[in-house]
């Protein structure tokens, strides 16, 4: 059974068109043949013996028609194919989805930063409701049936995406600590850096509907609080030893640095870097000359 020109000539299929060509394929109908009884093995291992009268385009015909040909059209594999059903014909090509002459094949596997990382940018770009099984199937390159069995579910995989991005801010708050002075300078210095990635209004927007999903999970909440305190103490380390400012100027200065970029986002006037640097020097300089 040739393969439609279509096929023929495309370097590689999607999902869903691959999907509909073999669902096509396995209800054409081909010339009648001999079909053994059973779950069609001997039709697959081209026995010589018997069977019984096949009718045009049954399971068995179509299983002799692919091992000739429709097995060799879409893959690179020679091997038969043993069981006969819808699913294990997509499965196959799932896990193998290259027509053959061109292509890149489906990775069989992915570390999860990979994935998570996938996840997190769909969701950031269009939103937290963009995160479907499907969309990152689509996205990193894995079935969304190895996604489902690695995630469980859909809540499973959002905690898992934004956990991850808990990791990643973690991660560089600790850098970023550790790259300042210990200053009240240093202090504005680290705020700044954390508020880059926020490039621009939409990216500001985008991200407070990350944040709502943080709010309502508990675990996520808790990775935030948790956040919160280690910045604090990094701010209050870059007051360390000078009596003349509050016990809480960790909190406070952390405070302030939210409010400012809140206030930025209603007017977006010039970069957000610039915007917080001199937000917070007014704010230190404040807190500095009324406690000096």
């Amino acid at each position: 059974m040739p393969l439609p020109p279509a096929c023929e000539t495309s370097a590689a299929v999607s999902s869903d068109g691959l999907g509909a060509l073999v669902f096509g394929l396995l209800r054409a109908r081909g010339a009648a043949g001999d079909v053994d009884n059973g779950a069609g093995r001997a039709e697959l291992d081209r026995d010589a013996a018997a069977g019984t009268a096949g009718g045009a385009g049954d399971q068995g015909d179509f299983a002799f028609q692919r091992h000739g040909s429709f097995t060799s059209a879409l893959t690179d594999s020679p091997s038969p194919w043993e069981y006969i059903n819808d699913h294990s014909v997509m499965q196959y090509i799932n896990d193998r989805s290259v027509i053959k002459g061109g292509g890149m094949p489906r990775p069989k596997t992915l570390p999860d930063r990979d994935v998570l990382e996938a996840a997190y940018r769909l969701m950031h770009q269009q939103g937290p409701e963009a995160l479907t099984f499907s969309a990152l199937a689509q996205a990193c390159g894995l079935s969304a049936s190895t996604l489902v069995q690695r995630f469980k579910s859909k809540a499973g995989l959002v905690r898992s995406a934004l956990s991850y991005a808990w990791d990643g801010l973690d991660e560089k708050t600790a850098a970023s600590s550790a790259e300042v002075p210990k200053t009240p300078e240093g202090a504005v210095a680290l705020l700044t850096m954390l508020s880059k990635d926020y490039s621009g209004i939409e990216a500001y927007a985008e991200g407070l509907l990350i944040l709502r999903e943080d709010f309502r999970d508990p675990a996520l909440r808790a990775r935030g609080a948790a956040w919160g305190e280690i910045l604090c103490r990094a701010i209050d380390a870059c007051f360390a030893g000078r009596p003349d400012v509050p016990k809480t100027i960790g909190m406070l200065m952390a405070s302030q640095w939210q409010g400012c970029l809140t206030w930025w986002g209603f007017d977006p006037a010039g970069p957000i870097e610039k915007h917080v640097r001199r937000s917070l020097e007014e704010f230190v300089a404040a807190i500095l000359g009324r406690r000096g």
